[in-house]
Formats: structure tokens, C-alpha cells, sequence
């Protein structure tokens, strides 16, 4: 039963209407007691008076259903966008400035506790992708949040603080470390995806990795060659004995340096097909064999250091000081470059003194050739060329 002035759609409505100044008003109690009342602006000398007292008792009416319809949780959607409708404009423009005032901007900065490593366990939660998209992840993705940043591995780091200058010091220093562009952009595939969702879910307002510099192709990447008066000054000045074996293996082999940390004396064997010995090494980026010879600087370092020569700066964050003083060394002598290049020279050399074949030195450096021929070994013939050619090396 209704005891108020009007009852539609099951709803009682206890509003009243009066005039005052020339003007209908209305007024009715909330759920808690207390009155509201307000003008309708509706003018009592431009409508009779029955027809102004129905317009004015029904704004009445829907004001008193959004206020405590609203307050009561009894409002649906279809009744609210009704009542709006029926708001006078002026009515309609106060409502709409009341939103804006209370409704959240998307574009205030929103606070996060959550680390990246949290958002990416969330995120692989909701995902339903393939084993090899899975595998792909779980080896590039790690590059990234692995990476010390700061003293601070990045993974550890509130989602939050990630901005565009991380990303953009992470490319520095993957080119530092001598990756190629769609390397790189392998890295920063997860990380993109990874921040469009944070942005879709309110975690983050924006995606750092869109507003990072251009990565750019594998055929403006640059790199400079080391000469051997600079490889030479390096090492005669190196303050390490660690340095001294990590620079000559990569000197030498064309590994890089996480591969040369990984070395173990059993993957140095004889050579049955001629005199001297061979490196046998599975790339850590491709798992590729590669099979090595081992020239006479590299022999004179197994008889001065032995076993050091293995296991050398197991740890990326001594990889990377490493670099830091073969790079300062290196740039006294007018060169510009990073252990991460010294591959490049040690394969130009092969190429530029060695009279080898592509093939050849695509098997040695463990790379797929472009007719998928020698994926493992060197050809018997070709092992005393090979040889010949690494001991013209300096």
C-alpha cells in the first residue's frame, strides 16, 4: 500500500508540490528523515494549473526516486536512464557536472603496490596460449625482468615505477651488449604485452614500452671492429686474471660471455683429424653445437691458468663489470665497443684471413646456414684449414 501523493510501477513516491515566488516547488523526505526540497523552474503563469501541477509533481516524483532509489540499492539501469530523461536541462547539465566531479579520472596516476613479477604471474593466469608461445616467454621474458636495474632486479620493481627511461636504458644496454634489433624486440614482445594488460586492468595508466626509442633493424646495427692493438692493450692492463681469460676465449672463439662462463674442461677434446684440440659448445641462445678450434694463444692460456679458465663470472652482474673495464680500456685506444661485439670481430677475422667457406664459419660460429647444410660438424677435409686459419690470429 502507498501512502504518499503517487504510486507507478509498484514505487511509492511521497513527494509534494507547492508554488512559491511564481514558481512550483517540490519537496520530499529521504529514507533517513530528512526533507529536500527545490524549485522545478517551472514558471506557474506558462501552464495551466492542472497541467503545471502534473509537470512539477513529476520531476518531483523522479528527483525523490533517484535519491533514495540510488541510497536504497533498488535502482536499475533502465529506471535510471528513464528518470534522467525526464530531468529538466538544467537538471540534466548540475547531474553531469556532479559525475565529472566524483567519477575517477583515468588519467590520475593510479598507485600500485603489485611488482612486475606479480602482474606477469596474473597475467599468465588469463591466458590461454601454446606450449611453444609459452616456452618463447619463458625464455625471453626473463632477460628482461631479470635485469639489474639500479641495484634492483626489475621484476622485484613496483609495476608502477617501470617508466619509459627503464625501457629505453634496457635497449642501450642490450645494444651494449652486442644484440641485434629483432633480438631485442624478441626481449620486449612479453614486456608490451605484459603492460597492455596492466593498462586494461586499471593497474597502470599507460604502457612505458610505446613511448621508447625506435629499436631499428638488423641493418643499421652497428658495431666496431677491435683491432689487435686495442685487444692488446686490454689485456696487458687488465687488473683481473678473470678478465684476462674471459677477453682471450671470446678474443678467440667468437662465444659470448655467458657462454665462456658456462665452459667446462670436458668440452675441450683432441682432435682426431689433425694436430691441435677442439672446443665442443652448445650456444646458450640456440643450443646449436659449435665446434671451436682451439689456436695457440688459446692453448698458452689452458698451460698458464689451468682449471681458472673455467667458470669464469658465473654471475651476469660480473659479466657486466667486466665489460665496463674492457670498454673503458678499449676507448683509450680510439675503439668504441663491448664484449658483446668481440664475436663480430673474431668472425670478420675468420672470414678476412682464413679462406674459409660461409659454411664453415657459419657451423663454427652456431649459426644455421642458409641451405641448412653442416647444422653440426665440420667437414674432415676442411679441419686442418680451420685450424690453420685460427693460428693466424693475433
Amino acid at each position: 500500500m502507498c501512502l504518499g501523493n503517487t504510486q507507478a510501477k509498484g514505487r511509492c513516491y511521497m513527494a509534494s508540490v507547492y508554488i512559491k515566488d511564481g514558481h512550483y516547488y517540490f519537496s520530499f523526505y529521504d529514507s533517513y528523515g530528512k526533507r529536500h526540497q527545490k524549485s522545478t523552474g517551472l514558471k506557474v503563469d506558462q501552464y495551466g494549473k492542472r497541467e503545471g501541477k502534473q509537470l512539477a509533481l513529476k520531476q518531483a516524483n523522479d528527483q525523490e526516486f533517484l535519491h533514495n532509489g540510488a541510497r536504497n540499492n533498488t535502482l536499475s539501469f533502465i529506471d535510471l536512464l528513464g528518470a534522467v530523461e525526464r530531468l529538466s536541462p538544467s537538471d540534466k547539465t548540475k547531474l553531469a557536472m556532479a559525475i565529472a566531479d566524483h567519477a575517477p579520472d583515468r588519467h590520475d596516476k593510479i598507485t600500485t603496490t603489485l611488482t612486475y613479477l606479480q602482474v606477469r604471474d596474473k597475467w599468465l593466469g588469463k591466458l590461454d596460449k601454446s606450449d611453444t608461445w609459452l616456452k618463447d616467454e619463458q625464455s625471453r621474458h626473463p632477460i628482461f625482468f631479470n635485469w639489474q636495474y639500479n641495484d634492483q632486479q626489475v621484476g622485484n620493481m613496483s609495476i608502477a615505477e617501470i617508466n619509459t627511461e627503464l625501457i629505453d636504458d634496457f635497449i642501450r644496454y642490450c645494444k651494449d651488449q652486442g644484440k641485434a634489433p629483432n633480438t631485442i624486440k624478441n626481449y620486449l614482445k612479453p614486456v608490451n604485452q605484459l603492460f597492455n594488460y596492466a593498462v586494461a586492468n586499471d593497474i597502470i595508466n599507460k604502457n612505458p614500452k610505446e613511448y621508447a626509442q625506435q629499436i631499428g633493424s638488423a641493418t643499421t646495427m652497428e658495431w666496431e671492429y677491435i683491432n689487435d692493438e686495442a685487444f692488446d692493450y686490454a689485456i696487458d692492463n687488465a687488473s683481473y686474471d678473470e678478465d684476462v681469460i674471459l677477453w682471450t676465449w671470446l678474443r678467440y672463439t667468437g662465444l659470448n660471455p655467458k657462454d665462456v662462463s658456462l665452459l667446462t674442461p670436458d668440452q675441450v677434446e683432441d682432435n682426431i683429424d689433425c694436430a691441435g684440440r677442439n672446443l665442443n659448445n652448445g650456444r646458450s641462445k640456440n643450443g646449436r653445437l659449435q665446434r671451436i678450434p682451439l689456436n695457440d694463444q688459446l692453448e698458452t692460456l689452458l698451460d698458464r691458468y689451468g682449471d681458472q679458465c673455467f667458470g669464469v663470472f658465473t654471475s651476469k652482474h660480473e659479466r657486466d663489470n667486466s665489460n665496463k673495464r674492457f670498454k673503458k680500456l678499449i676507448a683509450r685506444k680510439g675503439v668504441k665497443s663491448t664484449l658483446g661485439t668481440v664475436r663480430h670481430t673474431y668472425l670478420t677475422n675468420l672470414v678476412n684471413y682464413g679462406q674459409l667457406s660461409l659454411d664453415d664459419i657459419a657451423i663454427i660460429a652456431g649459426h644455421a646456414d642458409t641451405k641448412m647444410l653442416k647444422r653440426v660438424y665440420i667437414k674432415k677435409a676442411d679441419q686442418e684449414k680451420v685450424h690453420k686459419a685460427s693460428n693466424k690470429l693475433r
